[in-house]
């Protein structure tokens, strides 16, 4: 669960849309056992040992970028960012901070045991994914659960 709030805490502090945080939300969340592979980008992210899959060599050898087609951009689309949500959770409250550039999402759940998971970002995707990743991390949901 440590490398979902570390992604979270990163998620905060994006300016805009990152295609490298929704590779590893992706990664650590959708399809969890290829983190377990230790990717190279997922390495660098977090510190773990180097080992490529056959996938992903194809991809840098051929020298593509962009996003696969099952990959989701996680911070750039609200609707995206709501599938990050958990079962048993729900937006409480989202919206614009008043008088800041802020966004804000609020998550309830029946697993919330410390209050709201309420996130602060630079857009609403952003502000989303964080509380989503935050609620995961509470209830251990989202590394392969």
């Amino acid at each position: 669960m440590d490398d979902l709030l570390r992604l979270a805490e990163r998620v905060e502090k994006l300016d805009g849309p990152d295609a490298e945080i929704d590779r590893l939300i992706h990664f650590h969340v959708v399809h969890p056992w290829l983190a377990e592979k230790s990717v190279k980008w997922v390495v660098e992210a977090f510190g773990r040992p180097t080992e490529f899959l056959w996938w992903d060599q194809y991809r840098l050898d051929a020298k593509k970028e962009g996003y696969p087609d099952e990959w989701e951009p996680f911070t750039e689309s609200i609707d995206a960012a709501m599938t990050l949500v958990p079962e048993g959770y729900c937006v409480s409250a989202m919206g614009e901070v008043p008088d800041d550039c802020d966004w804000y999402c609020c998550l309830w759940g029946e697993h919330e045991s410390e209050g709201e998971p309420e996130r602060r970002a630079k857009t609403l995707p952003l502000a989303i994914v964080s509380a989503a990743l935050r609620a995961r991390a509470s209830i251990g949901k989202g590394e392969g659960k």
